[in-house]
């Protein structure tokens, strides 16, 4: 039952992207959607037995539908990374599936789906920072259903349901899921800002190999816009956690920052909550803060930098046994429409590694390539 999950959870999310509700209305488009980059990188992996050059093969298709009142998109990728010395045995495959549906009921009431799952053989690959246990093939799989009704002119409120599950093939790793259901409402304060409530309840599944664990999460929440381009949004609350005979209350929250021109495009954010699905037994606080920056220098030329810092520690101590960062500079060129080249400095890191509980993945990557990125068609928003 354990192994069954991972494997079929992958189908179902192909499934639901591609079978579910779609209307054919006037006006509506569809179309395939496509990425392929090439990449020559020089790869500082540890894992892999020290520095090598290395080559990546990274392609992408899906497919999109729109109309006026719903929005379909599914997308197979996959990581193809071979290196310049060792054989077989080095490099490997990732792979990736990801799925959006959006729903408009009425005027007033809107559905979204989205989901992903992600089979790597490299851990330092997942597109969710801080599963560190792992170190050896990981599949990592989550669906979200957002439900949200206006109700009067200034008063909003949703349901929510969101769903975890990780397999790590890692020795002394435990599986894992998360279930995550809750509700919110929002009231339109001013013209600038919003303010809101909610409610979650987490649960972390061990599927039998470990103590679940069960947290109760209420939310206050307020967003502002501080003026045309920026837009500021804070959420805090206690977490009522519980695993075994033990508990423990802890505030969490989260605050960001957003800003966007048409040239630049800013954010920043930083919080305090539980996580699941990493390979350990329960649930780990999670510290984590990170931000980006886009600056389209002129009409073909773009440089970004990104990075992300967390600290882990398990619950319900909270005593630290990992902290880490991943970053990123990256320069892109615009060679013609659908065509780009890119330089990129990629760093991995991981300190204050405690005892055999976490992996050392640090890492640096410098890569030079080129994508190419077929949109295919889109109604006006």
């Amino acid at each position: 039952m354990r192994r069954w999950i991972p494997r079929n959870l992958a189908r179902l999310v192909l499934a639901a992207a591609l079978l579910g509700p779609a209307p054919a209305q006037a006006g509506s488009v569809d179309g395939p959607i496509a990425r392929l980059r090439v990449e020559g990188r020089y790869d500082q992996n540890l894992m892999e037995g020290g520095g090598d050059g290395a080559g990546l093969l990274q392609p992408m298709f899906g497919w999109r539908l729109q109309s006026p009142t719903t929005e379909l998109e599914a997308s197979y990728a996959a990581d193809l990374i071979g290196y310049a010395h060792g054989g077989a045995e080095r490099g490997g495959v990732n792979h990736r599936l990801r799925g959006l549906e959006e729903f408009q009921l009425d005027r007033r009431t809107v559905i979204v789906l989205r989901q992903g799952a992600e089979r790597v053989y490299d851990p330092t690959a997942l597109s969710r920072p801080g599963v560190v246990r792992a170190a050896g093939t990981s599949t990592y799989a989550e669906g979200q259903f957002d439900l949200q009704h206006r109700l009067t002119y200034r008063w909003t409120g949703g349901l929510r349901y969101r769903a975890e599950v990780a397999t790590l093939e890692a020795e002394n790793a435990v599986d894992g899921a998360v279930h995550a259901p809750g509700a919110w409402a929002s009231w339109a304060w001013s013209r600038r800002d919003v303010i809101g409530g909610g409610y979650r309840l987490q649960y972390f599944d061990t599927f039998g190999a470990g103590l679940d664990a069960y947290s109760h999460e209420p939310t206050l929440t307020w967003a502002r816009v501080l003026g045309v381009a920026t837009r500021l949004e804070l959420e805090a609350g206690p977490a009522i956690f519980s695993q075994g005979d033990q508990q423990a209350v802890v505030p969490t929250g989260r605050v960001s920052v957003t800003h966007r021109r048409p040239r630049l495009e800013l954010s920043a954010y930083a919080g305090r909550g539980l996580v699941g699905s990493t390979g350990f037994e329960g649930a780990l606080w999670a510290d984590a803060a990170g931000g980006h920056a886009i600056w389209r220098i002129a009409e073909p030329l773009r440089a970004g930098v990104a990075l992300g810092v967390f600290r882990n520690g398990r619950a319900p101590s909270g005593d630290s046994f990992v902290e880490g960062f991943a970053g990123e500079l990256s320069v892109e060129y615009a060679l013609w429409r659908e065509l780009a080249a890119e330089a990129a400095w990629r760093r991995v890191a991981q300190i204050n590694l405690v005892g055999d509980e976490a992996i050392d993945l640090s890492r640096n990557i410098f890569a030079v390539g080129l994508t190419w990125h077929f949109q295919g068609s889109r109604l006006p928003r």
